[in-house]
Parts: C-alpha cells; structure tokens; sequence
C-alpha cells in the first residue's frame, strides 16, 4: 500500500494542498463572490484533503 511519510513530507504536502486548493477555490468561484467565501471554501476542501493525507 503506502510507505509510512515523514513529519516534513507530510507538512511539504499538506501546504501545497492548501495552495492548490485556494487557487481552486479562487478559479472555479463564480464572479462576484466575496474573496472570504473562496477561502472559506479552500479550507473546506483543505481539511478534507488533510483528513485523506492523515488517512494514508
């Protein structure tokens, strides 16, 4: 299955999630939506993304 990933793998990772998942969330919002709902829907999809890293 998966190899066990070091602490600084995990962070490495984590973080850049959480970059893609602002740019996403900043790309496919509609228009004229409020900057803080594409960041309150990049840390959704970031916690999610989390929760899935953690899982492995």
């Amino acid at each position: 299955m998966f190899e066990p990933i070091s602490a600084t793998s995990f962070v490495a990772v984590y973080l850049a999630v959480l970059v893609v998942s602002v740019g996403v969330a900043i790309v496919t919002a509609p228009p004229g939506e409020y900057v803080s709902f594409h960041f309150s829907r990049a840390g959704k999809i970031f916690v999610k993304q989390g929760l899935l890293i953690a899982s492995l």
